[in-house]
């Protein structure tokens, strides 16, 4: 885990994970694309 990414703002770590999930949709997308 990166340091940056350890923070007790709830708002900073919503930001985070909004992020991540973000890239696992897009990764899903483009493998049904390739399909």
């Amino acid at each position: 885990i990166q340091p940056e990414l350890i923070t007790l703002d709830p708002s900073k770590l919503g930001q985070v994970d909004s992020i991540t999930m973000e890239q696992k949709h897009q990764e899903r997308v483009q493998r049904l694309v390739r399909i």
